[in-house]
């Protein structure tokens, strides 16, 4: 199983088209050439087209929707192709069972890391990831003044679960202050020590 981090670079929101295109995939095919467990149990596994045209999209249907995916700008390697096609069904269309598999490998990078079980190149991996997005959060902040992660989500274009990741860091750091208003979490960026205060801890960037 693979454990190297997903890309967080935003996706192209799909749109809505009447007829479905492309060549079918199996779900559970996807999963396993993506390197990942397939962690759902569904009556029915969700319709994937793999598509030559530029714009990913899904078609509404009774037996629910088909997901239509871009192959134009896939990456050639069958397990980055086969992630990266995940990765758009999980955050650019919210498909449930998706999200499922991407949550759970994240979940698992995060416990290797922590307890030491990942290659030095995956950790470096991951943490690269991390950096990428606490850095888009940093710099969205600096222009919003503060923002719920579901904002957060929107202006960067990221996955609201890897918002909620890297805000979880950024906290833990010292550079993010973090409140509940309701049900939503509020973030905003901590106001510099003065001089007489001890140096808060930094996150590496």
């Amino acid at each position: 199983m693979s454990l190297e981090a997903m890309d967080t670079s935003p996706i192209r929101p799909p749109v809505v088209r009447r007829t479905p295109e492309g060549k079918a995939i199996p779900f559970d095919l996807l999963v396993r050439e993506a390197g990942m467990p397939n962690v759902v149990t569904l009556p029915s596994m969700p319709d994937i087209r793999l598509h030559a045209g530029m714009q990913d999209f899904y078609v509404p249907s009774l037996a629910g929707r088909i997901y239509c995916v871009s192959g134009v700008s896939l990456p050639s390697d069958p397990v980055s192709r086969a992630r990266e096609v995940l990765r758009r069904l999980a955050y650019g269309f919210n498909e449930y069972a998706s999200r499922e598999v991407v949550g759970r490998h994240h979940r698992d990078l995060v416990r290797r890391v922590a307890r030491g079980t990942i290659s030095d190149e995956d950790a470096k991996s991951a943490r690269m990831a991390l950096k990428r997005s606490a850095l888009r959060i940093r710099r969205a902040l600096e222009a919003h003044g503060s923002a719920t992660v579901g904002e957060l989500a929107a202006v960067t274009g990221m996955a609201q679960p890897n918002v909620s990741r890297a805000v979880a860091e950024l906290a833990k750091s010292g550079l993010v202050d973090v409140a509940r208003n309701g049900r939503n979490v509020v973030c905003s960026l901590k106001a510099p020590a003065s001089p007489t205060q001890e140096e808060a801890p930094r996150f590496g960037f």
